[in-house]
């Protein structure tokens, strides 16, 4: 049900998502091969230094130590090249599930093609009903202008002929309409979990790949594990004894004594005799000098950024990389909805939301003199009352690991989101901040009751007046802190040639429009009757009746969401100085 839609583009949104997992899929394959060029080039870097150390002098106590680390090296080299092997083998089933992916996906499009047509019929008669619907309306208006206006009985019954052909003509395309959509319906939904069907089949083998990939590396890792622990036995097992017992025998000159009758100097076996009887030389037992000091961090006099007008934030020159660098978050809303009468499950809610931080100017010179900033992660709260979150795949990475039914975890490519900064910073050099757009989102509606402000309108038309009534009740519970809603105008367009009006409270007629307008004090729950009440308007009309016509509705709040999502830093090096938050109406709409 999700990719049906007005204008009937799910099917090219599913089938161009299908057409993706190929591109995923070689996009892993690439992500393989170059990570087994990295451990290929790592090996090989390690068996050079492995032949390094058993090439490093033979000489001295220290010698047969050298045979440990290149032993250790080499098998470390033979760990990665191992490792090299798996994922050589894991990049071919790879590059045959690709094929197989590709011979998949040309069936699947075969297979949906009569799917394909539906939709092109459906989108064809759509656009054909609406210009039928449009002929309807201007030959029966036609008609019924010359029957006003006196005219004469043949141009009537002519144009009656032509509004008779153009009814029968819209008849029969909402017909063609009906059939259409039928096909269209049950094509689209057999077509929907065709695709469903490959999407999770993708997900699945891809997550099969990934498993091995892991299993792979950490196999490795235990047998680099291995090695290490070997490597610190063997260290061990390396006493000052057996090294110099080692040198003795292998470079030892004799170990009978010279006669009394010669001037002598005692070997080199007995002067290691001796040290082996005497132990090593006793060490120094000075204490080590103190480790030096840690540096409808310079202090920063910074405060909490502005979201308009000037900065708060704090200057290149205080900001320095040790800081925990101030940015602000600002959610900002928009709910859309349409009333129909006083039936509230007629009532239709869509609520959108834009999440945009802010960096003071002075950040930018943290990141451009810093090499390795700190990232930026942070998690996004109350998820679970959004429908779809769009991240700004520029600049952020999700981290479905640290994520839950309720919560999830982003961090950026600090590098994108330096070069981002930068290039504002030179789009606009005189800046105190600058804001970045980071995600957007839907949030799950549920009718009526996600609506700040609830609304029915009644008409009652006849040829000489039209009367107007126009109920609202503040709902609080739509919002996740509740606060007042200002600057609510009510815009009525009211036909018929009004030529004159008594509305309570008072409202402005706008005759060049045709329009009434309301302009309401701060609607809550501090209002009057809880912010609950009645516009009445009474029209009096030159050429009626009137016909009921959908009114739009505006307000603001600041300070709270329809959501309730949030934004909690994680890590340090950054803090959270404002947070604000917002919505407005959008398409705000309310008929009889």
């Amino acid at each position: 049900l999700s990719y049906f839609g007005e204008k009937n583009n799910g099917f090219d949104v599913l089938y161009h998502n299908m057409k993706h997992g190929q591109i995923s899929t070689k996009e892993l394959t690439d992500f393989i091969r170059e990570r087994s060029t990295i451990e290929e080039a790592y090996a090989r870097s390690m068996t050079k230094l492995a032949k390094s150390a058993g090439n490093f002098s033979q000489l001295g106590t220290f010698a047969p130590v050298w045979d440990v680390f290149k032993s250790s090296t080499e098998k470390l080299a033979s760990c990665h090249m191992e490792l090299v092997r798996k994922l050589q083998e894991l990049i071919k089933e790879v590059q045959k599930y690709v094929e197989e992916q590709a011979k998949a996906h040309k069936k699947t499009k075969e297979e949906v093609a009569s799917t394909l047509e539906a939709v092109q019929n459906i989108q064809t008669i759509s656009q054909a009903l609406q210009k039928s619907k449009e002929n309807y309306n201007a030959k029966t208006v036609e008609q019924e202008r010359l029957r006003k206006e006196g005219a004469t009985q043949r141009d009537v019954d002519k144009a009656g002929v032509k509004a008779k052909k153009a009814t029968e003509a819209y008849k029969s395309y909402v017909e063609k309409y009906a059939a259409a959509k039928s096909e269209f319906e049950q094509k689209m939904a057999e077509t929907a979990q065709k695709f469903q069907d490959i999407e999770e089949s993708h997900i699945l083998h891809m997550k099969e790949i990934i498993q091995s990939y892991s299993q792979s590396v950490d196999e490795t890792h235990i047998q680099i594990g291995e090695v290490h622990n070997e490597f610190v036995r063997n260290v061990e097992n390396t006493s000052v004894e057996g090294l110099i017992q080692k040198l003795a025998e292998s470079k030892g000159t004799g170990k009978e004594r010279p006669g009394t009758d010669r001037f002598f100097f005692p070997t080199c076996a007995v002067v290691f005799g001796l040290l082996l009887r005497l132990g090593p030389a006793a060490e120094s037992t000075s204490p080590p000098p103190p480790p030096p000091p840690p540096p409808p961090p310079p202090h920063s006099d910074s405060a909490p950024l502005s979201f308009s007008g000037t900065s708060r934030g704090p200057s290149p020159v205080t900001l320095a990389s040790q800081d925990a660098l101030p940015i602000a978050v600002a959610f900002t809303e928009s709910v859309n909805a349409y009333f129909k009468g006083a039936d509230p499950t007629k009532c239709i809610v869509k609520i959108t939301g834009d999440m945009t931080l802010s960096f003071p100017m002075g950040i930018i010179k943290v990141f451009t003199t810093n090499p390795s900033p700190a990232v930026l992660t942070f998690k996004l709260k109350n998820t679970s009352r959004l429908e779809q979150i769009l991240p700004n795949q520029q600049l952020l990475y999700s981290d479905p690991s640290q994520s839950d039914s309720d919560s999830k975890n982003f961090w950026f490519n600090m590098q994108a989101l330096t070069s981002y900064l930068r290039k504002a910073s030179d789009q606009n050099p005189t800046a105190s901040y600058y804001n970045v757009d980071i995600l957007k989102y839907q949030v799950l509606s549920d009718g009526i009751h996600s609506t700040p402000l609830n609304l029915a309108v009644y008409w009652k038309c006849t040829p000489s007046t039209t009367d107007l009534r126009v109920d609202y009740r503040y709902n609080p519970e739509s919002m996740d802190s509740p606060g007042a809603l200002t600057n609510v105008q009510i815009l009525v367009p009211v036909d018929g040639g009004v030529t004159g009006m008594q509305s309570l409270p008072s409202s402005i007629w706008n005759s060049e429009q045709s329009k009434c307008l309301w302009r309401l004090n701060d609607i809550s729950e501090k209002s009057e009757n809880d912010g609950a009440g009645s516009l009445r308007a009474k029209f009096e009309l030159s050429s009626g009746p009137s016909n009921p016509s959908t009114l739009a509705v505006q307000f603001i709040n600041e300070g709270s969401t329809l959501s309730g999502v949030d934004m909690e830093l994680q890590g340090s090096g950054y803090r959270l100085s404002l947070n604000k938050k917002r919505f407005a109406t959008g398409r705000y709409m309310a008929d009889c």
